[in-house]
């Protein structure tokens, strides 16, 4: 019985990377080189480099699991992130889509 509780702790006190970072609140050093893909995953495998290792280990199988189901939401957002950054330069003027006519001048 003592044993079962303290697995099921364990288990919870994880911190489940998923939510971590699907909700902002990842504290990792630099998130622009947090990749768009399998991004608890990522989070999982530094907190296994560092002393957080147990943790991470134990998070692991979940996050990969979640990261799978949420790929095609995460490659959804990446496109139309990339989408957008592609129809603007970098003084912020919107540039006209491919195939569209041209407004004559």
């Amino acid at each position: 019985m003592r044993w079962n509780a303290i697995l099921i702790l364990c288990l919870f006190a994880t911190g489940c990377a998923t939510l971590v970072t699907r909700s902002g609140l990842s504290r990792i050093d630099n998130p622009e080189q947090t990749p768009p893909y399998y991004p608890a995953t990522f989070l999982d495998g530094e907190a296994i480099a560092s002393r957080y290792f147990v943790f991470g280990l134990l998070d692991l199988p979940f996050s990969v699991v979640f990261d799978t189901l949420l790929l095609p939401c995460d490659c959804f957002v990446e496109y139309g992130k990339r989408k957008t950054e592609s129809n603007h330069t970098s003084d912020g003027i919107r540039q006209p889509e491919a195939g569209l006519p041209q407004p004559s001048r």
